[in-house]
């Protein structure tokens, strides 16, 4: 017998307790324990687990209450479902906004900002003073992600400095425990801790700064401005093709992309 084969009946088997735990999960809300307890006591192999777990992420994968929040009902590639909408995402991504030859066509704006970052460190640096080099690196970083996901996001109009704002207050909203997540029936004190209401005014702002931002991209488009593309452009441009995703880039899943 083959390495692996042993596994299969123990895999079908298994996938019909995730079934199980699927229907338990609609009213309990705490599959994912049960499925690791399952997972931890089955004699499968570790590439074989791999197999059913993600064989089983449509309605088992957990969900977190900020992430519905912050992505638009999880539209985003992270947290969306395994289907035929994540599996559009991805694609969507691997051929348009991270193939080789996007990767390359930003170049330019590398060099610039690795060159803008040697010049701040060479204006701070001094006999007497330290240097905070993990602030310079983060910004450095955002400087240069903002200006791939979007040229409107530049240090002159000081949005870049909003955009890493929300890209930290996301990371810390998305690490917080949220009681809910465990305990369904106990999500009210989520609501009395006023964490949800710290997401959703998170959320407002992060849709103020892109709608305008998205704006100014179609503007631009209608007036022909055929200038250096970001991934706005690429998402538009898009959207805008009707014999490909039109019907998936909807304004929300368009920002939810875009936080990623």
């Amino acid at each position: 017998m083959r390495k692996g084969e042993g596994d299969t009946d123990v895999i079908l088997s298994l996938k019909c307790q995730c079934l199980k735990l699927k229907e338990y999960h609609q009213t309990n809300g705490v599959d994912i324990v049960l499925l690791a307890i399952t997972l931890a006591s089955s004699p499968l192999s570790s590439s074989s687990i791999i197999v059913v777990i993600l064989t089983s992420r449509t309605g088992l994968w957990p969900v977190l209450k900020p992430a519905k929040v912050l992505f638009d009902g999880c539209k985003d590639l992270g947290f969306s479902p395994h289907g035929e909408h994540w599996r559009q995402l991805r694609k969507i991504c691997a051929f348009h906004l991270l193939s080789s030859t996007r990767v390359q066509s930003y170049r330019l704006i590398r060099q610039e900002e690795v060159g803008f970052m040697i010049r701040k460190i060479s204006s701070q640096a001094s006999p007497t003073t330290s240097v905070d080099m993990s602030e310079i690196f983060y910004s450095f970083a955002n400087d240069m992600l903002c200006r791939v996901v979007s040229r409107k996001f530049n240090r002159e109009e000081g949005r870049n400095v909003v955009f890493g704002e929300l890209i930290r207050e996301f990371s810390v909203l998305l690490g917080k425990f949220y009681v809910g997540d465990y305990f369904p029936w106990l999500g009210w004190l989520d609501v009395l801790f006023g964490s949800m209401e710290r997401t959703k005014k998170t959320k407002k702002r992060w849709d103020d700064l892109v709608d305008g931002v998205i704006q100014e991209h179609e503007d631009r488009s209608a007036e022909g401005d055929d200038g250096e593309r970001d991934y706005v452009d690429v998402l538009l441009s898009l959207r805008e093709d009707r014999g490909g995703n039109h019907a998936l880039l909807t304004p929300q899943t368009i920002k939810a992309l875009l936080m990623v």
